[in-house]
């Protein structure tokens, strides 16, 4: 009678076991799913506001009077307000903001130099494409040869500072980023998918698929091609790998 009794009693704490687990399983589940978007929330938004404060600074060792660079900082101030929106958002608008605000900075940057090249009674420069080493550097003012760890060559756009590096002999200045979740510190485009849309909103109004093409190789890349893919619509996976090669996926 004990033993049937005992048995009961497994049964019935087994049950109940499987109840909670069933109820509270889903709920542990998202608990965890807003854990990891705020952490990775946090780390973009401090990214994002390093960009405007690198950004700022540059307006100001600019030393041209307002009007002058009143576009540029109108620009930052559009990069700004999208920031405060990014910081309040849910997973539903955040990545918008996140692109609308380097979109913006990236906008800013071209505005500014322009400015200076007015200033110095020079063409405006023409649109080239941010720096890829860290594209708040600003635009492009040529192509360098680089190698991402496991692939292969390829050109790059990249600002002045950074080809003079390279020509000397040294490492361009990549960006370092956090990637939340407490996974440290990271060159960008090591950061898989975090930093897609961060990225993608430097790279608005030139070919969507240039980041692609640039970063084939690297963890980003594996990323880069289906979120773009997705924006763009009308492309299938093989089309992709037909004109990236097998490359635009990241190999360990």
């Amino acid at each position: 009678m004990e033993i049937y009794i005992g048995i009961a009693i497994t049964i019935v704490i087994v049950t109940l076991a499987v109840m909670l687990y069933v109820m509270k399983g889903p709920q542990s589940f998202m608990a965890k799913a807003r854990r990891d978007f705020a952490e990775t929330q946090e780390a973009i938004n401090s990214v994002l506001d390093q960009d405007l404060r690198d950004f700022a600074a540059r307006l100001q060792a600019a030393e041209l009077d307002a009007p002058t660079i009143a576009q540029a900082r109108d620009c930052h101030r559009v990069a700004s307000a999208c920031l405060d929106r990014a910081k309040i958002a849910d997973g539903t608008t955040y990545w918008q903001e996140v692109s609308d605000c380097t979109q913006a900075l990236a906008k800013a940057a071209r505005e500014l130099a322009a400015a200076k090249a007015g200033v110095a009674r020079q063409p405006a420069p023409a649109k080239t494409p941010p720096c890829l080493f860290d594209p708040a550097h600003g635009p492009s003012t040529t192509e360098v040869d680089w190698t991402p760890h496991g692939s292969r060559p390829r050109p790059v756009p990249a600002c002045a500072a950074d080809a003079a590096r390279i020509a000397q002999g040294g490492e361009p200045q990549v960006r370092v980023v956090p990637l939340g979740g407490g996974d440290g510190d990271a060159p960008y485009f090591n950061g898989h998918g975090v930093y897609v849309y961060w990225l993608l909103g430097y790279y608005s109004g030139f070919d969507p698929y240039l980041t692609a093409r640039l970063l084939a190789g690297t963890p980003i890349g594996a990323h880069l091609p289906g979120h773009i893919r997705a924006a763009q619509g009308g492309h299938t996976t093989s089309e992709i790998e037909a004109e990236f090669g097998h490359h635009w996926q990241h190999r360990d």
